[in-house]
């Protein structure tokens, strides 16, 4: 996560995904979500170099792109490409889609009242 891993979060719970390719039609991957922040995720996974498509939420997709490092096997690096929202895109998570995903539900049910 290039700038703003200082805004790296673990998520309240961890959580499974799945990885499509955008280069290889059809081809899939499983990883499991250890860190988010607005620009980048880190997941538990094994996927060759290139860009994938993350789908997070029902109307939230994330378009990223593996970061090459020498991390510690089998985490990965991802940069967030763009964010693909109810059909439209963005450059980053907003700070709300941020929180859900990172937050437990008592958290984000706090942070209403």
């Amino acid at each position: 996560m290039i700038s703003g891993s200082f805004l790296a979060r673990k998520p309240a719970r961890e959580f499974n995904v799945e990885l499509r390719s955008v280069e290889k039609q059809g081809i899939k991957h499983k990883g499991i979500v250890k860190l988010l922040s607005p620009i980048g995720i880190a997941l538990e996974s094994n996927v060759p170099p290139g860009v994938y498509l993350i789908k997070l939420q029902e109307n939230l997709e994330i378009k990223v792109s593996l970061i090459k490092s020498k991390g510690k096997s089998p985490y990965q690096g991802f940069d967030i490409i763009s964010v693909i929202r109810d059909g439209m895109e963005f450059t980053r998570l907003s700070n709300d889609e941020f929180n859900i995903l990172c937050k437990s539900a008592e958290e984000v049910i706090e942070d209403i009242h």
